[in-house]
């Protein structure tokens, strides 16, 4: 069971300081706590009055789940109903917010128990994009992978969120300023459809979501699909990126095979960009998960 907000979120003071000094980095703390404090919310929401629930109450009007490829989550949650005393719990453990405050996203573990007495029978990763509007946050999208116990039950541990730094906003007029982040992700798609290196636009802490396998940091992290399978096609779906031009995502589709029709994959991809030193996009965040999803209960 989630632990209460104001005991979870005593604990992330501390990485706060991460966020620097001065007015603007001080507007920044204040967003990044909102955006924490939201999540955490919308969990013990989903522990109170079940998830369906919870995700309509914190759902952006045109907020995206993936069930299993994209649809409308308001929708969906209204059609879907909670099993009786089943629990879904989670907790941020990394979250980010754009420095003109009107984009976020949150990450961290989730468990599934099918009785609130019961042990944990399924665990996973989510990511959530929240946007800010009128000094709200609510879920543009929300996509997740299922992996193997981690060994423990973390949901509720008490373990801080942390600050992902971001690059600072491009300069105006730049021509970085001018790529967009669908720009960005065509480009990165070109790459690896051309097996070219991608090495440039991936964060050096890049951050690599797996259906079923554990999340995972680093270049030497990133790969597309376990070999030896190749994508043969991406299909960008959405994008979006803040205002300050220092935060944005991608979502879509992608197939994969080995040369063999029964060997095909595909799946759904996000991908979390921000900037560089020099102010051009890279890869924050790499997810990919499945469909079907894999057989065990997903966020």
């Amino acid at each position: 069971m989630p632990r209460s907000i104001a005991t979870v979120t005593l604990l992330l003071g501390a990485s706060l300081a991460a966020c620097g000094s001065g007015p603007e980095a001080e507007a920044r703390s204040a967003a990044w706590r909102a955006l924490v404090d939201a999540e955490l919310a919308f969990a013990e929401r989903a522990a109170q009055k079940g998830v369906s629930a919870a995700f309509l109450e914190y759902l952006d009007e045109d907020g995206i789940v993936f069930e299993p490829g994209a649809v409308s989550g308001r929708e969906w949650h209204a059609r879907m109903q909670s099993p009786v005393g089943a629990v879904l719990a989670w907790r941020p453990r990394l979250a980010a917010v754009a420095s003109s405050g009107d984009l976020g996203f949150t990450t961290g573990p989730w468990s599934y128990r099918p009785g609130a007495a019961a042990e944990p029978s399924a665990f996973g990763d989510y990511v959530s994009v929240w946007r800010q509007r009128a000094g709200t946050w609510r879920v543009a999208l929300d996509i997740g992978i299922a992996h193997e116990p981690p060994g423990a039950d973390l949901v509720g541990s008490g373990e801080r969120a942390a600050v992902l730094r971001l690059g600072p906003p491009p300069e105006p007029g730049s021509d970085a300023a001018a790529v967009g982040v669908r720009d960005a992700e065509q480009t990165l798609q070109g790459r690896l459809a051309a097996g070219q290196p991608v090495t440039e636009m991936l964060d050096p802490a890049v951050r690599v979501f797996r259906d079923r396998a554990r999340p995972d940091s680093g270049r030497a992290a990133f790969d597309v699909l376990p070999r030896p399978a190749a994508v043969l096609s991406w299909t960008t779906q959405g994008a979006a990126e803040s205002r300050a031009g220092d935060l944005g995502y991608t979502y879509g589709i992608f197939g994969a095979d080995a040369g063999d029709a029964s060997d095909e994959i595909k799946g759904n991809f996000l991908r979390i960009w921000t900037r560089d030193e020099e102010g051009d996009w890279i890869v924050a965040l790499d997810l990919l998960n499945l469909h079907p999803p894999a057989p065990i209960a997903r966020r």
